[in-house]
């Protein structure tokens, strides 16, 4: 299946505000503007998903690759692999789920998909040359955001971290594009 839903990366180095300005974008867009959000999140290290003594975790141990959880609130899959999976064949995954209208990705800041950059300091800016798919640049400081707009230092619609609100603006006409 090929995925036909807009797909926005939010990259920047570590404590750069990833998931803060995630959850603010999730905000807006559900509880303001209607949408349907899926979020994918790139994690380093491992992680426990089945907690001991969960039937969940039983099965795993019993052998089973993958387990499907459901409750009458929730869904949540937790599969065994040796490797990490292509952020595109999650992203194709999502896309055979219900429709959604946006799936924003935390990290994976090589993947080619449109991303915002966010930047925390002017010494991050040389970031922007090594990516692909930038779309816009997120700034911490004003002093920097005004640096990078008056100055002409990229070809990026740059916005400030603590005023998202054309920021919000920007993505929604963007995803109304896609």
């Amino acid at each position: 299946m090929v995925n036909t839903i807009p797909v926005l990366q939010l990259v920047g180095y570590k404590r750069s505000g990833k998931t803060t300005l995630l959850t603010r974008l999730v905000h807006y867009f559900t509880h303001q503007r209607g949408f349907t959000i899926f979020t994918i999140k790139h994690h380093n290290g491992p992680f426990q998903f089945d907690r001991e003594g969960s039937d969940s975790l039983a099965h795993r141990q019993a052998g089973a690759k993958a387990t499907l959880l459901q409750s009458p609130t929730g869904l949540a899959l937790s599969m065994a692999h040796n490797s990490e999976q292509p952020l595109e064949e999650l992203i194709n995954w999502v896309s055979a789920l219900e429709p959604f209208d946006l799936i924003l990705v935390e990290g994976y800041k090589f993947e080619p998909y449109p991303k915002l950059v966010l930047i925390r300091h002017m010494d991050q800016l040389a970031l922007l040359n090594q990516l692909s798919g930038v779309r816009g640049v997120v700034f911490h400081s004003r002093a920097d955001h005004q640096a990078y707009v008056e100055g002409n230092l990229g070809p990026y619609p740059a916005f400030l971290f603590d005023q998202p609100t054309p920021l919000f603006h920007w993505i929604e006409k963007w995803v109304r594009q896609a």
